[in-house]
């Protein structure tokens, strides 16, 4: 490669200190192939962070072909829906224990086989210092066979609890959603620790075997935080805690507070009793903390008094500011909510001197109703608007900035025409959910609109005239990416469709309540297998616990574009579809007159001679192949009409076919009468 660029001025020295600022996949797509000095430098950058969480094909396969497993420090990745499969296809281009130099590791729901081969091999990480894990999102692949996983499960715990006993003494850092603390782990050198799930058994055991702790951030449930033992944690700092399920007394977290005397940043969310509204006692207890952070749950804050916290003490000295609403006080802004639902959320007091700030925290709306025309404040920066009852523009307008809006969530598919012509103004939309099931008259009346701006988009798809649904869903949303259908779908077929029909498509999720026939199975687990040639990079079908659905679908698919060859056009498909539902829907009598003549042709047949039966059956098959003769003749050229003009060939089309049959019934009528007469 002769090319030269300006970095190629820069010294190698300088490029990587401008390196730490990216992620791996940004570093290499940017700057690959740049010129021969920056692949050079690529490759001697030591110090590379992956995080492969919701990572695109096309970045993952850079990372495959460009990074060696010793300069990488730093690695996430997970299993999710955006990713599924990605944990194997990662083994099998790097082994873990190859990954020498890596200092922190975080797995988030990862496939359970991908599990045991991580935690078999983590004790050969001799730089690892940093571990994240999150043992509730363990990803169960369901292979068609119906297996109890309790096996799977015990195994995978005792092959972590032997990870975390040979590594132990290298962590500082440590965050687990459950804790499997026992007596036989120490942690020398663990400087902060994150526990999601902690009970005072483990808080004891931490404290009794971690005794460079600094930072701690835990959850407990239904228990009181006592520390009826001896500490030895003299360097402890800072602490994070929630108690959830349980009131406690101020008195009770004083003497909680009072057994760390080094503690110098305090974050507290409690559900408390109303003495735990004290800002005289707070103030003593904390004169020496740098921060404290803190929000009470209260069971009616609406009288709570504000005022002992604006004093001096507060405003002046620390610049802690008090905000109060109907069941809490908290502290602000690290406590002010990033979410809020109108009309009905209240800010009751502040101790801020502009109560607008509270309002600049919000990022996402909830709209129950028609807001309070009386307010007198607007959201500059909502990213995420959620309508359970839709408003009027004009009222909308009145409280929210639109240019920042990202993602949109409607009751039905026909409230976006609200938007409509407002779109323009909203350029950062790109995810759309609609609660209510998509019907096909509601896909009547989108026939002339397009939304080409949305790329994600979750939906409900009703059961009736579903395959007409989705071929108007691939007109309506043409350039979607990512698709999420939360309807049970008891089919692969559909599922087929749409990974077929959406051209954009990198990413879909469905769900379902029952396994597939053993057919589907087989084509559902064989990631090799492409649906019709379509670009497959992984599929899976992942077992799910405490939800609703039973089993979750992911397809992740690649970026390249497939010959449209290989199937229908997308036009002729949709226009099928249409067709055979405008004819069910609205012209049900020429089945009933169908099915009239077949009645009769069965109830007479030993009246009438053989030469009329054979004329009579004759004349049906000459009818209904003429209709099907129309219908393919339609969907041919219905493409260059406008919707009104399809419907009027509809009606002419449907006009003679009634004239028809009447006549072919009429005739066999009479010609029974005849008979019986002579």
């Amino acid at each position: 490669m002769n090319c030269i660029c300006l970095f190629d001025l820069l010294p190698i020295e300088l490029l990587h200190i401008l390196f730490n600022y990216f992620w791996a996949h940004e570093i290499l797509y940017t700057f690959s192939d740049a010129s021969d000095y920056m692949n050079a430098v690529l490759r001697t950058y030591s110090t590379y962070r992956l995080d492969l969480k919701s990572i695109e094909i096309f970045h993952f396969n850079l990372i495959c072909r460009l990074i060696r497993a010793e300069q990488v420090i730093y690695l996430r990745f997970s299993d999710d829906n955006n990713t599924p499969g990605l944990s194997e296809q990662f083994l099998s281009h790097f082994q873990i224990e190859h990954f020498t130099q890596i200092r922190s590791l975080v797995l988030d729901a990862i496939e359970i086989t991908s599990l045991e081969s991580i935690f078999s091999n983590l004790h050969k990480l001799d730089q690892l210092q940093s571990l994240s894990y999150n043992s509730s999102m363990i990803r169960y692949v369901n292979r068609g066979e119906r297996t109890d996983r309790s096996n799977e499960i015990n195994r995978i715990l005792r092959n972590v609890r032997e990870s975390y006993m040979l590594i132990a003494s290298q962590l500082t850092h440590l965050h687990l959603r459950k804790s499997i603390l026992t007596k036989t782990i120490h942690f020398p050198n663990l400087l902060r620790l994150k526990l999601e799930k902690c009970s005072m058994k483990d808080l004891r055991i931490i404290f009794l075997h971690a005794l460079l702790l600094k930072s701690l951030d835990v959850s407990i449930q239904n228990e009181e935080p006592t520390c009826d033992f001896i500490l030895k944690s003299i360097q402890f700092t800072r602490l994070h805690m929630k108690v959830k399920n349980i009131l406690l007394s101020m008195d009770i977290i004083e003497q909680f507070i009072l057994k760390f005397p080094n503690l110098k940043y305090l974050t507290l969310e409690i559900h408390g009793q109303y003495d735990i509204v004290n800002a005289q006692r707070w103030e003593k207890l904390t004169s020496n903390f740098i921060t404290f952070n803190f929000k009470f749950f209260l069971l009616n804050s609406s009288h709570s008094n504000l005022n002992s916290f604006r004093t001096s003490f507060w405003l002046e000295e620390k610049h802690w500011f008090i905000a109060s609403d109907s069941n809490s006080i908290f502290s602000v802004p690290y406590f002010a909510p990033l979410e809020m639902t109108l009309p009905g959320y209240l800010f009751l007091d502040c101790s801020l001197p502009n109560n607008h700030i509270l309002y600049d925290k919000v990022t996402k709306l909830i709209i129950n109703d028609i807001p309070d025309n009386k307010s007198d404040y607007r959201f500059l920066h909502i990213k995420a608007l959620d309508f359970k009852y839709l408003i009027s523009l004009e009222s909308l307008l009145s409280i929210i900035n639109l240019n920042q809006i990202e993602y949109l969530s409607i009751p039905s598919i026909q409230d976006i025409l609200i938007f409509n012509s407002f779109l323009s103004i909203m350029p950062k939309l790109f995810s759309l959910t609609i609660l209510l099931p998509i019907t096909a008259e509601r896909m009547e009346e989108m026939q002339n609109y397009q939304f080409k701006q949305i790329h994600n988009l979750t939906i409900y798809l009703s059961y009736k005239n579903t395959k007409y649904i989705i071929e108007s869903l691939f007109r309506l949303f043409p350039h979607t990416k990512r698709i999420v259908c939360m309807t049970h779908l008891k089919s692969l077929d559909n599922i087929i469709r749409i990974v077929h029909g959406f051209k954009d498509l990198t990413h879909a999720s469905f769900y379902s309540n029952c396994l597939f026939s053993t057919r589907e199975n087989t084509y559902c687990f064989d990631t090799k297998l492409n649906l019709r040639e379509r670009r497959i990079f992984t599929s899976r079908i992942y077992s799910l616990t405490n939800y609703v659905s039973k089993y979750n679908i992911n397809i992740w698919l690649k970026d390249e574009v497939v010959s449209p060859q290989k199937y229908w056009s997308l036009q002729r498909v949709y226009y099928w579809y249409r067709l055979k539902y405008i004819l069910l829907s609205n012209f049900t009598f020429n089945i009933v007159l169908v099915q009239a003549v077949n009645f009769f042709l069965i109830e007479y047949k030993n009246i009438i001679n053989s030469r009329i039966n054979i004329e009579l059956i004759s004349n049906l098959f000459l009818m209904l192949s003429f209709c099907i003769l129309l219908l393919i003749i339609f969907t041919k050229i219905t493409r260059y009409f406008s919707s009104a003009t399809k419907i009027w060939i509809l009606n002419v089309i449907a006009l003679y076919y009634i004239i028809y049959i009447l006549k072919k019934s009429l005739i066999f009528i009479m010609t029974l009468l005849y008979k019986k007469k002579y």
